[in-house]
């Protein structure tokens, strides 16, 4: 298996709530085109398909990939990384800046717990996925003759 079918496996496994939050990120960071429009989780699964491409390219592509998605998720997989939103909600909640953002600050802080438990296991499963696409593992399939 190439290391963008392992990315893009991982990525069609997590929850829907999850790879749409993961393609949106990945889309604004490594695509072309307005992330607003279109199927993003699409986008970045056509993305990760290489077929017919060099292995260099594709090898670029997973380390964007890792690269992108350690920089803008790895605080979600600790508690710890959670308090800079937990603080934002409460500041919400107490400065009142509109009603509605009021709300979505309740619901967001209400929504936490659940949210660090979803993340927790999200950090797991990209640390076995980190695993498969070591340096070692990278090189092997660069220099692989398949």
């Amino acid at each position: 298996m190439n290391p963008t079918e392992i990315l893009g496996n991982w990525l069609n496994a997590e929850p829907e709530e999850v790879s749409k939050d993961v393609a949106f990120f990945i889309s604004t960071q490594l695509l072309d085109g307005d992330p607003l429009d279109g199927d993003r989780l699409a986008a970045v699964l056509e993305w990760l398909n290489v077929a017919g491409e060099f292995k260099y390219r594709t090898l670029g592509k997973v380390l964007s990939f890792i690269a992108v998605f350690e920089h803008t998720f790895d605080s979600r997989f600790s508690e710890e990384g959670w308090e800079r939103p937990k603080r934002l909600f409460e500041r919400a909640i107490l400065e009142k800046p509109d009603e509605g953002m009021v709300l979505t600050a309740e619901h967001g802080l209400a929504d936490l717990p659940r949210k660090i438990e979803l993340w927790r296991g999200v950090g797991e499963r990209w640390t076995a996925v980190k695993e498969q696409l070591n340096a070692d593992a990278l090189e092997r399939w660069v220099f692989d003759r398949d």
